[in-house]
């Protein structure tokens, strides 16, 4: 697919219809940091796409980040940041879509979460998901797979879904534990978590 780098941040709902890749303009940079940032909504409802993000910093604009409704479609997040002000990041309802987050990091306001699935597969890989004081719960309906990360928020699976989690810590950063109930499970497929700090 295309390449797009961008250079400034943009306020915009945007709908991808092709396979796309889209890099910060400092990604390119030896050692930048810098994240371009797109607030707004990112749809992807076509079949069989693969869009990727690299570097980009997401935030919510009254509604999801992020769309997922194309059968067999999937969308990569690599060193992304995600702030949830006013909505939830991530709506997967494709089926046998696949949303994935590597080295990203997320801020979340009181009642919004990182994802609210009936389709799609969630996997989440060295992520810190720490700042968030009295999010929402991620729900999903199909599997959710959580590697080497730090989450804050509670976890549902319910229908079919189910949660796997290895080597992930959950709770506050810099703050004593308080009586959360992290996991719920209603669903009818087995769940897992190895080596996990709750």
């Amino acid at each position: 697919g295309d390449t797009i780098i961008m250079r400034t941040s943009v306020t915009e709902n945007v709908t991808i219809d092709k396979n796309l890749n889209i890099i910060s303009w400092g990604a390119t940079l030896r050692g930048s940091t810098i994240l371009t940032k797109i607030t707004g909504k990112i749809t992807v409802s076509a079949s069989s796409l693969r869009v990727n993000f690299n570097s980009i910093e997401f935030e919510t604009n009254s509604d999801n980040c992020f769309l997922l409704s194309g059968t067999s479609s999937a969308i990569t997040t690599q060193n992304c940041s995600f702030r949830a002000t006013n909505g939830n990041i991530i709506s997967g309802t494709g089926t046998s879509s696949n949303f994935y987050m590597e080295n990203c990091t997320g801020t979340f306001a009181s009642t919004f979460t990182l994802y609210i699935c009936t389709n799609t597969v969630i996997w989440i890989n060295n992520c810190n998901y720490y700042d968030a004081t009295t999010p929402g719960t991620s729900t999903t309906q199909q599997p959710a797979y959580i590697n080497s990360s730090w989450i804050n928020f509670p976890l549902s699976a319910s229908s079919s879904g189910n949660i796997q989690v290895t080597y992930t810590k959950f709770g506050l950063i810099f703050q004593a534990y308080t009586d959360v109930t992290y996991i719920t499970l209603s669903g009818t497929s087995g769940s897992s978590l190895l080596h996990c700090e709750i």
